[in-house]
């Protein structure tokens, strides 16, 4: 069952992403470096800083451990730099020891969105942007996107992916209650993307036994004006198109104008594979 979480924070159309049966119907868009006022979400960071004003030099307020539950009141312009990623300031309101505060926190040390059930948090966020070469040579910018499983304000695993994030995206994230996938309890899948035409969408999609995450590849798509779509997703075995206890991976490419008559469409499908006790992307020479 899809985890209900009806927050909607920006008019943004996802439609790059299509899911095989918990559709995204309802769901959280957030700016990954600019969070919307109202929105409900938990501390990344551990033991963060609370200050009196948005920057590094503000009075400490208070400090929250990693899973506090903060709601944004305001989005500050300042915005500050840390391990290569640039975030604003956000004014967030609490609770702690039976009171109700309020202080700036820079949104790297927020979640964009955040995910609990059965005692455990799921949230997410940018931990390093840096520089390096792709295989032709170019500079290329790469994020570290680090997922964390928390319970009682500590983290009990973590998982990462590297990815390019184009600033200005936003973010999805969905909970899956019972895949269908043993033993995993959980699966969520984390969008990222920029809401415009022939750009990258980024789909990562995390495994939760109750006391390990573990990561599937990155998924990724793109779409430019009606012309070209392009899609990838698992689809899980209590899913629609879903195999008794086999994970799906879900290919699919549509070039060209229907009312033309020039459409080329194709749909593949494939059994993912485990190596080394890690799920593997077929690749698409073999689709």
């Amino acid at each position: 069952m899809q985890s209900k979480f009806t927050l909607l924070f920006a008019v943004m159309l996802f439609a790059q992403l299509t899911l095989p049966a918990q559709e995204w119907d309802e769901y959280s868009i957030s700016e990954m470096e600019t969070y919307q006022a109202g929105l409900k979400t938990q501390i990344f960071g551990d033991l963060c800083n609370v200050r009196n004003a948005p920057n590094a030099q503000g009075s400490i307020v208070a400090k929250l451990a990693i899973g506090t539950p903060v709601t944004i009141l305001e989005s500050s312009e300042e915005s500050s730099t840390y391990n290569g990623w640039t975030a604003r300031w956000s004014k967030i309101q609490f609770q702690q020891d039976g009171k109700t505060m309020s202080g700036y926190i820079w949104n790297g040390l927020l979640s964009p969105l955040a995910h609990q059930t059965n005692g455990v948090s799921f949230v997410y966020n940018v931990v390093k942007a840096e520089t390096k070469k792709n295989e032709y040579g170019y500079d290329n910018s790469t994020h570290t996107v680090e997922v964390r499983a928390v319970r009682n304000g500590k983290v009990q695993s973590k998982a990462q992916f590297e990815l390019q994030i184009t600033p200005g995206s936003s973010t999805e994230m969905q909970l899956v209650d019972n895949p269908g996938l043993a033993p995993y309890q959980n699966a969520f899948r984390i969008s990222i993307y920029f809401p415009a035409c022939g750009y990258a969408n980024y789909t990562l999609t995390c495994l939760w036994d109750g006391n390990q995450l573990t990561a599937l590849p990155i998924l990724s798509g793109a779409s430019d004006a009606g012309v070209f779509w392009e899609d990838e997703v698992f689809i899980f075995p209590n899913e629609k198109n879903g195999i008794p206890g086999k994970l799906v991976y879900q290919y699919e490419l549509s070039q060209g104008m229907e009312e033309e008559g020039e459409l080329d469409y194709k749909k593949s499908m494939r059994l993912v594979e485990m190596k080394d006790g890690r799920f593997i992307k077929p690749k698409l020479d073999e689709l």
